[in-house]
């Protein structure tokens, strides 16, 4: 009679406990960037060629009186989370959370030394936010301006003072007149910003005031589109997660270096409509809405005027989106009934828009498409060179939270992470276990942010990748049990990640003047010319 082999035990993965792994990466990620970020300002390495991020000559100032808000707004957070995770309190808990995310906003754009001075700067500046205010000061009709926009654009870098207009869909000029036409400032009409301009900063009543409260108001509108995109935010984060996990989402996606740094400013702005677009996107796929995804592609077409980038991230969620539909014998009912009626939804805003103005934006977006290498080529840029460090610095804006949640996808392994590519059995969708897509839609996304690095735009990523944030955070949220059945025991693993975030990004902005205003407002006097 033969003997049974007896076979060794299979080596069985242990995870490590889910709060010791959050701790560890936290720190660890948080120390690695600060100490990153200060041992190269001690070297005076600069961050950048021709587009150098400025080391802040002001942290010592901006560490003694812009952190402690920070620490303060942790309570009411603490206590918007605790009453998220009970239904009963959920509506108090979400509209004190919200209300934070606002102060927050108003933080970022008060804690700065002297902020009308530095405002000034970025708003009225060509080569930033401001060449939109500028550009709509020179347009007495804006339905022409539109329909001969492409002949606009051909104009030179150096009459334009800057590439700012150039490469951009004219979406945020739109803004700037629509400012211009609600508050039409003159010498016998002042609103409360040209009044505190000439009483407390010494101007003088004169166009230039004028433009510098058309600036300033026009940056306020943007700050405020940033802070709306998170609720907006929240409510994308519900198609995948409970209640507290789609909080924490808004309040990463919103409140972050890269959103900090540039705010107020198109690109923190944008993610109003970008998050908008993969609500009514996702919301349409998952529950089989064709409304939903036709208006996903009305707001694509909406984000796009103000930003070519949008066609980027439509790109992903649509490839995640398919894949994830293949994997569920879905794919020919999705392609023929989702991604055609978002195409209309596209196409028919369109038409509005030719037959109330007259203005071709498809043809808008083609001809600024058209252009970017004429840009590129006239500002001068070492692409080789920022082919190296482009993506390196942009690692130096991430938020060790970004981290973390990645980390935690791969908490039971590669094998486990590796298993949610597979294809979903019959026998898993009969049971509601179909293969979860977060793994497909970083895939996705990881592949469009590729082609848009080698393709497109590789330096100043820190703003420019503003956009893929959403992406990138649902990525690495969705397939996680704590953000997506969180309830009272998430409550203290997620107030860890809140706190070390928050913390992280309001020294990380201590450590930097990205955008010179602290150099050319206050060191140089210049803030006025």
């Amino acid at each position: 009679m033969k003997k049974k082999r007896v076979r060794p035990p299979k080596t069985q993965i242990v995870p490590a406990p889910r709060s010791q792994l959050i701790i560890a990466s936290l720190i660890f990620c948080g120390a690695i960037t600060l100490m990153s970020l200060i041992v190269l300002r001690w070297c005076k390495i600069p961050l950048g060629q021709q587009f150098n991020y400025r080391y802040s000559e002001l942290a010592e100032l901006k560490t003694a009186t812009g952190l402690w808000p920070i620490v303060v707004m942790l309570a009411p957070l603490a206590l918007s989370a605790w009453c998220i995770a009970r239904s009963k309190f959920r509506a108090v808990g979400l509209s004190l959370g919200m209300l934070c995310i606002l102060l927050l906003a108003l933080w970022t754009a008060l804690a700065i030394p002297r902020p009308i001075r530095q405002h000034s700067v970025n708003l009225v500046s060509p080569s930033h936010d401001g060449a939109f205010v500028m550009e709509a000061h020179d347009i007495p009709s804006l339905p022409d301006y539109l329909r001969n926009f492409s002949q606009y654009i051909h104009r030179s870098v150096k009459s334009m003072g800057g590439t700012r207009i150039l490469a951009n869909p004219p979406g945020m000029t739109i803004l700037a007149v629509w400012e211009r036409r609600i508050f039409p400032v003159s010498h016998s009409w002042l609103t409360p910003v040209e009044r505190y301009l000439i009483d407390k900063e010494g101007v003088d009543n004169d166009e230039a005031t004028f433009m510098f409260g058309h600036g300033l108001r026009f940056g306020m509108i943007l700050l405020l589109m940033w802070a709306l995109s998170a609720p907006v935010a929240y409510l994308l984060g519900r198609q995948f997660m409970a209640p507290l996990g789609a909080a924490l989402f808004a309040l990463l996606v919103t409140f972050n270096p890269c959103t900090v740094h540039f705010s107020p400013g198109k690109d923190a702005a944008q993610l109003l409509t970008i998050n908008a677009m993969l609500l009514a996107w996702f919301n349409g796929v998952r529950r089989d809405r064709i409304w939903a995804t036709t208006l996903a592609g009305a707001l694509l077409l909406v984000g796009a005027i103000c930003g070519l980038i949008h066609f980027w991230i439509a790109i992903a969620a649509l490839a995640a989106s398919l894949w994830q539909s293949w994997s569920e014998g879905r794919f020919k009912r999705d392609v023929l009934k989702h991604v055609v009626a978002a195409t209309v939804g596209f196409l028919l805003l369109a038409l509005v828009i030719y037959f109330a103005w007259g203005w071709n934006s498809i043809g808008t977006l083609i001809a600024t498409g058209r252009l970017y290498n004429k840009v590129k080529n006239t500002i001068g840029i070492n692409e080789k060179l920022w082919f190296f460090i482009g993506l390196p610095i942009f690692l130096l804006f991430v938020t060790p939270a970004l981290w973390t949640t990645l980390f935690l996808n791969f908490r039971n392994g590669l094998h486990d992470f590796a298993s949610r590519f597979r294809r979903s059995s019959r026998t898993d969708l009969r049971n509601r276990q179909a293969t979860a897509n977060g793994a497909r839609l970083f895939l996705c996304t990881a592949i469009s942010m590729a082609l848009s690095y080698t393709l497109g735009v590789s330096w100043e990523l820190p703003r420019v990748w503003i956009a893929y944030l959403p992406l990138l955070f649902l990525a690495t949220m969705i397939d996680v049990p704590l953000f997506r059945s969180a309830n009272a025991r998430a409550v203290k693993p997620i107030l860890v990640i809140v706190t070390v975030s928050m913390l992280f990004t309001a020294i990380h902005w201590t450590l930097l003047d990205v955008r010179e205003s602290e150099y050319r407002a206050i060191l140089t006097n210049r803030a006025w010319y």
